[in-house]
C-alpha cells in the first residue's frame, strides 16, 4: 500500500471516528437529559390508568412513558413534597351506592414507574380531590356523595387510619341531585389551619379547623361561607403570600376573590368576575384555577368555550382584571398547572384526549401556544415532579 493511500484512508478513518465519537456523545447527553435531567408528568385520567412523560428542561420534546399505574378512574392525583410519593383518587360511587379509593405509590425517579404501596376507602362515594397539609402526615379527601375525610399518613407513606369523617347534610329532604351534598374539592390554608371544602351542591364553602397532630377537622369561627344561587363553588386557591384565595363556581362560570382573615378563618367576598364574554349564550361550566408563584396572575378553565382565562391580580387589594381568553386547542378543560419554574401552563382538556402547553409570558401574564400536546384518553389532572 502506497504512503499516500495510507494517508488517505487514515485521514478517512480519522474522520468517521470522530463523528462516530460525536454521535455517541451526543446521544449520551441526550439520554442523560431524558433519564435524569427531565421532569416527570403525571396524568390522571376519568377512565382508568395514570400515564407519565419525560419532559426536557427546556420543555421542548416530551418521551410517553405510557400508563405507569393500572387504576381505576384516577381523576385526580397529588405528589408528595419529597417527590418520592404519588396519592391518587378512584372516582367510583359518585351516586353515593359504592365508595371512591384513595390509593398510595412509590415514585421511581428514574423510569417514572409507580408502584402500590396501599390503596384504602377514601370515606365516602366519589372520592374526587385531595390535600396534604403542610406537615406532609394528613391527607384530606373530598367525596363527591356528600363526605369529607382525613386520613394520617405513615412514615412510610402508606395511607394510614382515618381520623376524621364528616357528612355534609342539605336543609331539605330528598333534594334532586344536582342540589344534594357533593364536595367537589379541598384546600388547606397555607398557614396550615383551615380546611375549605366547596361544596357545589349545597352552594356553600365549609370552613373547618384543622388539628395537624390529630388529623381532626372541627367547625371553623365562621363554618360556612354561603354563594349566590347557581354558582356551585367548586374548587380555591391561595395567592402564596395567604392574604387572598380565589374560588372557581361551576355552574356560574365565573371566580370570586376573597380576603383571608386568618383569626378565624374567615372568606370576606370581594369581587365576582366571569370567565365568559358578555355576549356568551350557552351552557355555563368552568372547572379549575391556577395562581403563578408570584402572587400576579390567574389562570382559570372554562369548559362552556373551551379557553383558558387569565387574569392580573392587584397586589393591594386582590382583586382581578381580565388578560386574556385563549383557546385550549382541545374540549372540556378540566384542569390547568404549570411546571416547577412556572414558564409553561398545562391543560388536561378532558373530552378531546390531549394536554395542550402554553408558555406564560412573565413580563404580562399571557399565554402563548407551543404547538405541542401529549396524547392521553380523558385527562382529567396534571402533576409534575421536578428533577433531581
Amino acid at each position: 500500500m502506497s504512503q499516500r493511500l495510507t494517508k488517505y484512508l487514515y485521514v478517512r478513518f480519522s474522520y468517521v471516528g470522530l463523528i462516530l465519537l460525536f454521535l455517541s456523545q451526543l446521544a449520551f447527553s441526550v439520554d442523560k437529559v431524558k433519564s435524569d435531567d427531565g421532569a416527570l408528568v403525571y396524568v390522571g385520567t376519568f377512565n382508568r390508568g395514570i400515564y407519565a412523560f419525560r419532559i426536557n428542561p427546556d420543555a421542548r420534546h416530551f418521551d410517553s412513558l405510557g400508563m405507569v399505574a393500572d387504576v381505576e378512574r384516577p381523576t385526580w392525583v397529588i405528589v408528595h413534597p419529597n417527590h418520592r410519593l404519588l396519592y391518587a383518587v378512584s372516582e367510583l360511587g359518585n351516586d353515593g351506592k359504592g365508595e371512591g379509593y384513595i390509593s398510595s405509590y412509590k415514585i421511581d425517579l428514574h423510569t417514572g414507574r409507580l408502584s402500590l404501596l396501599n390503596k384504602v376507602s377514601g370515606g365516602g362515594g366519589g372520592t374526587t380531590h385531595l390535600a396534604l397539609d403542610k406537615t406532609a402526615k394528613i391527607l384530606v379527601a373530598a367525596n363527591f356523595a356528600g363526605q369529607v375525610a382525613t386520613f394520617h399518613l405513615n412514615a412510610d407513606g402508606t395511607i394510614g387510619e382515618r381520623t376524621a369523617r364528616i357528612q355534609h347534610v342539605s336543609p331539605v329532604p330528598d333534594p334532586p341531585f344536582p342540589n344534594r351534598p357533593h364536595p367537589h374539592g379541598v384546600t388547606i390554608a397555607p398557614d396550615n389551619r383551615y380546611v375549605f371544602v366547596p361544596d357545589t351542591g349545597l352552594n356553600k364553602v365549609f370552613i373547618y379547623k384543622l388539628n395537624s397532630k390529630n388529623g381532626e377537622l372541627a367547625s371553623g369561627n365562621s363554618p360556612v361561607l354561603q354563594l349566590p344561587d347557581g354558582y356551585g363553588p367548586r374548587r380555591i386557591a391561595f395567592r402564596p403570600d395567604g392574604r387572598f384565595a380565589y374560588l372557581i363556581e361551576e355552574n356560574n362560570s365565573s371566580v370570586t376573590a376573597l380576603a383571608y382573615e386568618k383569626a378565624g378563618g374567615e372568606l370576606r367576598p370581594l369581587q365576582t368576575i366571569s370567565t365568559l364574554p358578555e355576549n356568551f349564550k350557552g351552557e355555563k361550566s368552568a372547572a379549575e384555577l391556577w395562581i403563578d408563584k408570584r402572587g400576579q396572575f390567574l389562570y382559570a378553565a372554562s369548559r362552556s368555550d373551551d379557553t383558558i382565562v387569565a387574569f392580573s391580580i392587584d397586589p393591594m387589594n386582590g382583586t382581578l382584571s381580565h388578560i386574556q381568553s385563549i383557546p385550549t386547542q382541545g374540549k372540556s378543560p378540566r384542569h390547568v398547572t404549570a411546571d416547577p419554574a412556572g414558564q409553561y401552563l398545562f391543560v388536561a382538556n378532558w373530552m378531546s384526549d390531549n394536554v395542550t402547553i402554553f408558555k406564560i409570558d412573565s413580563s404580562n401574564g399571557q399565554l402563548v401556544p407551543t404547538g405541542q400536546e401529549l396524547a392521553v384518553p380523558a385527562p382529567t389532572c396534571v402533576q409534575l415532579v421536578a428533577a433531581e
